[in-house]
């Protein structure tokens, strides 16, 4: 379960320009994303000490420059907000995530 929410990550850090081509921002472009985000979040803190863990914030810390980069054509300043909103919204739990880790590792030890 977790590789497809992965999947969906890469693809679109790997393929930005896919984006351009889609009228359906706020669904693929946002919502697909995000909850991918939120999925690979949730995994860290269910188990902050997986293999994976560091991985997945370096994903997520990825996927949170890709969203003001996006190469999005005649944007509102509707949509510019909302991207605004969203990426700030993956910064933080990148941060969270981080403190997750190191949290779970001082204990650890």
């Amino acid at each position: 379960m977790w590789a497809s929410w992965r999947s969906i990550l890469v693809s679109l850090i790997s393929e930005p320009s896919c984006l351009a081509t889609t009228n359906f921002l706020p669904r693929v472009v946002v919502f697909y994303p995000t909850a991918a985000v939120i999925a690979l979040f949730l995994n860290i803190l269910v188990d902050p000490l997986n293999d994976r863990a560091e991985d997945d914030v370096a994903l997520l810390t990825s996927t949170a420059d890709l969203f003001p980069n996006m190469p999005i054509y005649r944007a509102t300043p509707h949509e510019v907000a909302h991207i605004q909103l969203v990426t700030d919204f993956v910064a933080e739990l990148c941060r969270l995530s981080k403190k997750a880790i190191a949290k779970a590792t001082s204990s650890r030890s």
